[in-house]
């Protein structure tokens, strides 16, 4: 393989990697245009007190960019800051947008589109969708929060054969369609979001201290470990959910908890041993499928991890639910190209 073939292939592969998190606040220079950043900001004034509600404005577009599109961005943010802290209803935050006050809301999320489309060069394309937000305290309209990412989807490759360029025109084009597209916007939002630190969550007791009244049923002890898992408070959450199962254990989704409370601890082999629970009561847990997937992976176990996400994404089409199933099909084509890579280096 020539020069140009092997920058070529790693790009490709780079298109499809992990994103780095880079803290602005602190050491760092510019960001690297070759590699999947996401660059963030917390400044001083967050903790000041923690927003306790966040309303997200319409977003601003650069040039070529719909107003729809920005619209999507903006749905797939408030989506994903829903269980981190109370938010407006976009539908409110419209009617109230130039009375800011009338929200009675702690902070806002505003900013621009920066990137949303693709290019298709024959047996290359690439998508891109990217955004620049910015937090602010509505009494004062202090900035708290900024955080900036290019959400990337590169496919296709250098054919060497008719086969092989029959299938990177396939992979090439199918990578330009709105479905990736749809993908990279709700990978852009989950991103952003991640980056911002816990805040003050709607609640009917302190997540910080122990319950005054006992907690009656499942559904609420699965409550309270989501609360806690979006507080970080990794420990109480396993207690949370390990409480909801003691008192249902027939739901797979209470397991599912578990392990992502597991997970987030690091317990990674009792993370996938609650997975694979709640595989057995629920074989059509795409969820537990798919993370069990991202845990074999991880651990090298590539067989296992394939043949998970394969479950995943059948799981998913069972469901209608063609979006995720389509990001299984993405993690086996990922884990695909690593391992051709390999065998060719």
């Amino acid at each position: 393989m020539g020069k140009a073939r092997v920058a070529l292939a790693a790009l490709l592969l780079g298109g499809c990697s992990s994103p780095s998190y880079v803290d602005a606040s602190k050491d760092w220079a510019s960001p690297n245009t070759l590699t999947n950043e996401v660059v963030f900001k917390v400044l001083p004034g967050f903790d000041a007190p923690k927003p306790d509600c966040v309303a997200v404005l319409p977003l601003t577009a650069d040039k070529g960019i719909s107003a729809k599109e920005a619209e999507a961005i903006r749905a797939a943010i408030y989506e994903h800051l829903a269980p981190r802290v109370r938010e407006v209803p976009l539908a409110d935050v419209d009617r109230l947008a130039a009375d800011l006050p009338a929200l009675h809301c702690a902070a806002v999320i505003e900013g621009k589109v920066t990137h949303y489309g693709s290019t298709f060069l024959g047996i290359v394309s690439h998508v891109d969708v990217g955004a620049d937000l910015k937090m602010r305290r509505v009494a004062d309209g202090r900035l708290i929060w900024e955080g900036s990412h290019i959400a990337s989807s590169l496919d296709g490759g250098i054919p060497i054969d008719p086969i092989s360029a029959a299938t990177s025109l396939f992979s090439a084009f199918t990578n330009v369609r709105g479905e990736q597209s749809a993908r990279l916007t709700d990978d852009l939002a989950r991103r952003l979001v991640s980056t911002i630190p816990p805040m003050t969550l709607p609640s009917l007791a302190d997540p910080g201290k122990p319950p005054t009244v006992k907690v009656a049923t499942a559904a609420d002890w699965f409550t309270r470990g989501r609360e806690a898992l979006a507080a970080q408070d990794y420990a109480r959450a396993q207690d949370d959910f390990i409480q909801a199962i003691a008192l249902d254990d027939t739901n797979a989704g209470y397991r599912d908890g578990l392990a992502l409370a597991c997970a987030a601890d690091g317990k990674t082999e009792d993370a996938l041993a609650a997975y694979r629970m709640a595989i057995l009561l629920d074989p059509k847990d795409g969820f537990a499928w798919y993370n069990t997937g991202i845990i074999e992976f991880n651990t090298g176990r590539t067989g296992q991890a394939i043949d998970a996400f394969r479950h995943a994404g059948d799981a998913y089409l069972a469901k209608g639910d063609r979006e995720r199933a389509g990001q299984a099909a993405d993690r086996l084509q990922e884990i695909a190209a690593v391992y051709h890579a390999g065998e060719h280096t």
